[in-house]
């Protein structure tokens, strides 16, 4: 969130949603049972910097094959800007285009991974313009399709008002993850828990579908009045 931020930190308002399950978010709190849903394991990053181009941060996984979601985004620049986001030893892949426009002044892209093992790895982000404000957020959960294939559907918006994507799940079960940049405060959707959270405003959300496959889950953070960029992914279990 750049500019004039306020703190967001209260739960809720969603639309388009036919059933989902909240969960409280805590750490470690992934279930192992096959059958289950991808669940929350842990913040992997949750930044917010001003006036600069670059950041990074040390993640080690909690095991192997679990996936990290992650959105990066940079407030300020008028035209696109371009974005290189590595991590040695891991194969982290943009699921979308950068997303924004010179109204909105921001930019967003979301990332992914499926952890390759536990060891500590340097997550590094570069964009080619200094960023009035750059944030970084993300996510790991387990119990997920331990191939790209867990990211099953996968949005990206920019706009005015609501933070609002929709993703179509391709299995029964679902969890939907997203994160938004928003110019102002703003509330999870109802029934989502928090994940990684800057503090300045900007924060992930997650929540496990009880849909059939094929549905169409709208995600919508309630409050923003203004510009903001969103990405949203929906993740297969095993």
């Amino acid at each position: 969130m750049g500019g004039c931020r306020v703190l967001a930190c209260t739960l809720v308002c969603a639309c388009g949603r036919v059933g989902f399950e909240a969960h409280d978010g805590a750490p470690g709190d992934a279930s192992t049972d096959a059958t289950a849903a991808a669940g929350w394991v842990g913040a992997v990053v949750a930044h917010w910097t001003t006036s600069v181009s670059t950041d990074s941060f040390d993640f080690a996984a909690a095991a192997p094959g679990d996936a990290v979601v992650m959105m990066v985004s940079c407030d300020g620049p008028v035209t696109a800007p371009s974005l290189t986001v590595t991590a040695p030893g891991w194969s982290l892949v943009a699921l979308g285009s950068l997303v924004g426009s010179a109204a909105a002044g921001r930019w967003a892209q979301s990332y992914a991974a499926i952890a390759p093992d536990t060891l500590a790895v340097s997550i590094s982000v570069t964009w080619d313009v200094t960023c009035v404000s750059l944030v970084v957020l993300g996510d790991e959960f387990a119990n997920n399709d331990p191939t790209l294939a867990a990211f099953d559907d996968h949005a990206e918006t920019e706009g005015t008002g609501l933070c609002s994507a929709t993703v179509t799940t391709h299995r029964a079960g679902d969890t939907l993850w997203a994160a938004c940049d928003p110019a102002n405060g703003v509330a999870a959707t109802p029934g989502f828990a928090i994940g990684a959270d800057d503090q300045q405003g900007d924060f992930t959300e997650h929540a496990v579908t009880t849909d059939s496959a094929g549905t169409a889950e709208t995600i919508a953070y309630e409050n923003p009045t203004a510009m903001n960029v969103m990405v949203a992914v929906a993740i297969a279990h095993r």
